[in-house]
């Protein structure tokens, strides 16, 4: 569960890191989430962390604009919070890590809105309503420890993360049609050859969208 709750926490960290080295995007739907109601919190846990990390970051957001590109501005607020979280995973590389992560993101989503991508509201929405259906139920400790930390209920937490998934989505959507019209002009390729020329094509393309945006770190 930590490596699917890290991520929805971390801003896209799913779908910059388990689809960065993927053939394709994968487009099929995970079991629902059992969500333990009854058990107290660990809250020496990481996800009870993660909760209070996230906590934090709403309680006092702080809109200084930290990072800087030619179609985005990364707050402050949002590197202090990632760079918290992936300190509880490699404290020595955090900071470096997360200013990577949101860079890469806003990158990557600013081209795929330029590219017409963006997922219309709708389709957001039946994804949240998912979502909440999804986490409603009952086992498992790990989003427990993180919904106590975080102070709020799954679905107060699911419904305020429209602005992330908006972002994931659209990005997910633009990659995979990045994906097939590389793999049409690359039908003379057997399965893997495909795979590992796709994943070295979607590296050169994003550190061409991240060179264009001419970033400026300010903090």
């Amino acid at each position: 569960m930590l490596k699917r709750l890290i991520p929805a926490l971390l801003a896209c960290f799913v779908l910059l890191t388990a689809c960065g080295g993927a053939a394709e995007v994968d487009a099929e739907a995970e079991s629902p989430v059992q969500v333990q109601q009854d058990a107290a919190p660990d809250e020496t846990s990481v996800s009870y962390q993660l909760g209070q990390i996230e906590r934090e970051f709403l309680a006092s957001p702080d809109d200084t604009p930290a990072i800087v590109g030619a179609d985005f501005t990364v707050t402050a607020g949002e590197l202090a919070r990632l760079t918290a979280a992936q300190a509880l995973i490699d404290a020595d590389a955090a900071a470096e890590t997360a200013a990577g992560m949101l860079v890469e993101k806003y990158s990557l989503y600013a081209r795929a809105c330029a590219d017409g991508a963006e997922v219309p509201d709708d389709e957001i929405d039946a994804i949240i309503e998912e979502n909440v259906r999804e986490f409603a139920s009952a086992d498992d400790p790990d989003y427990t420890d993180f919904l106590a930390g975080l102070g709020r209920t799954s679905e107060e937490y699911q419904r305020s993360r429209a602005g992330e998934v908006r972002i994931t989505e659209t990005i997910a959507a633009w990659r995979q049609a990045q994906y097939e019209a590389f793999a049409d002009g690359h039908t003379d390729l057997n399965n893997d050859a495909l795979a590992q020329a796709w994943n070295a094509h979607w590296a050169a393309l994003t550190e061409r969208i991240i060179a264009d945006e001419h970033v400026e770190y300010l903090q």
